[in-house]
Order: C-alpha cells, then sequence, then structure tokens
C-alpha cells in the first residue's frame, strides 16, 4: 500500500509527458514560419531582380531590331543604287561611285570608332594605373605612419616596463616583510598548536573510554535482538502449528 502513490505519480508524470512534444513541435513550427518568411522575402527580391533583367533584355532586343531595320535600309539603298537605273535615274557609274565614297565614309567612321575606343581603353587603363599608383602611395604612407606608431608604442611599453619592475621590486620587499611577520606569528600559531593537539589527545582518550562503553552497550542490545528475533520465530512456529 506504501508503494501505490508512487505509481498514481508516474501515471501523472505519463499523463503530463505528451505535452512536451506537444511544446517541441511548436517550436518547430515557428521556426519553419520564419524560415518561410525569409524564404518569401528573398523569392520577391529575386522577382524584382528577374523583372528589372527582363526589360534590360527587351531595350536590348529592341535596339537589335532597330539596328538590323537601319542596316537592312542601307542594304537596299546600296543595291538599289547598283542597278542601272535608281529610282532617280542615275547612272550605274553613278551609283558605284557614290557606293564606294559611302563604303570609304563607312570605313572612315569604323577607324574613328576603332580609335576612339582604343582612346578610352588607354585612359582607362591610365586611369586604373594612377589608382594602383595612389593606393600604392596610401599603403606606403600607412605603413610608415604604423611604423612610427609601433616605434613609440615600444617607448611607450619600455617606460611600462621599467617602472613596473620598479612597483614589483617594492611589492617582493613588502612582501619579504610581510612573510617575516608571519613566520613570527606562524611559530606563535605552533605552539598554540603543540597545547592544542595535547588537549586533544587526552580528550581522545577520554572518548575512547565513552566508545568501549557503548560497544559495550552494543554488544547487549544485539545480544537482546538475537533473543528476540528467536522468541519471535518460536511463537510464529507455535501460531503456524495451531492453525
Amino acid at each position: 500500500p506504501a508503494k501505490r502513490p508512487e505509481k498514481s505519480e508516474e501515471a501523472n508524470t505519463r499523463a503530463e509527458d505528451p505535452q512536451e512534444p506537444g511544446l517541441k513541435w511548436e517550436r518547430e513550427r515557428k521556426q519553419l514560419e520564419n524560415k518561410l518568411a525569409t524564404a518569401m522575402r528573398l523569392s520577391r527580391g529575386l522577382e524584382v531582380q528577374v523583372a528589372d533583367l527582363k526589360r534590360q533584355v527587351a531595350a536590348l532586343e529592341n535596339t537589335n531590331e532597330q539596328l538590323v531595320h537601319e542596316n537592312a535600309t542601307q542594304v537596299a539603298e546600296l543595291t538599289a543604287m547598283t542597278k542601272d537605273k535608281d529610282p532617280l535615274g542615275q547612272s550605274p557609274e553613278v551609283c558605284s561611285r557614290e557606293s564606294a565614297e559611302a563604303a570609304h565614309a563607312a570605313q572612315q567612321t569604323s577607324t574613328q570608332v576603332a580609335q576612339a575606343q582604343a582612346d578610352a581603353a588607354a585612359a582607362v587603363q591610365a586611369k586604373v594605373q594612377a589608382q594602383e599608383e595612389m593606393e600604392a602611395a596610401r599603403s606606403a604612407q600607412a605603413a610608415a605612419e604604423a611604423q612610427a606608431h609601433a616605434a613609440q608604442q615600444a617607448v611607450e611599453d619600455a617606460h611600462e616596463r621599467v617602472s613596473a619592475a620598479a612597483q614589483a621590486q617594492a611589492q617582493a620587499e613588502a612582501r619579504a616583510a610581510a612573510q617575516a611577520e608571519a613566520a613570527a606569528q606562524a611559530q606563535a600559531k605552533v605552539a598554540v598548536a603543540v597545547q592544542a593537539q595535547a588537549e586533544a589527545e587526552a580528550q581522545v582518550q577520554e572518548h575512547a573510554g565513552a566508545v568501549v562503553q557503548l560497544q559495550g552497550q552494543v554488544a547487549a542490545q544485539a545480544e537482546a535482538v538475537v533473543q528476540a528475533e528467536a522468541k519471535v520465530e518460536t511463537l510464529t512456529s507455535q501460531l503456524h502449528s495451531v492453525q
């Protein structure tokens, strides 16, 4: 009967255990919701970037179509100029000369564009080189300043070490004096401890006598217990025989 409350407590504990997984699932659900919200924000950001890229691609395709249309128009005009008679009634020689002049002008334009591109590339390269030289100069200046700061710090550290050494020497002298005083006090304490030990030994001897007496009492009580157990066994045997 004494164990029934423990079983009841165990049953209550088992009844309360399912709440722990419920709390765990709730925490996991909240964590998943936070992760989902973060993923949705990232997705919206990517959608904006994709839309922007699509607009850029559409603009480039539109520009490309315009260039293709203009090129086709120019090709058609040059083709018409090479015929026997163009819509304006010009002769083939005039059309060929104008076509050659147009080709020469186009070549000059291409050359000018290439030169401009080369000049721009050279300017960009010069700018990059100038920036690199400026960064190198800044790095050198920063290194020099760092070295100067390190030297100043080393001087300050040396002064601090000298001051710390002097302070440590003073503290060591103070500790030596304190240790001498402590040694004298320790000797006095040793004398007191010796006296206390002698008194304690006397008390131990007294306690030893008391322990011997207690052991005798314990032995007597043990004997009484043995006799009582024997009586109980005898009574139990008699009870069984009567039944």
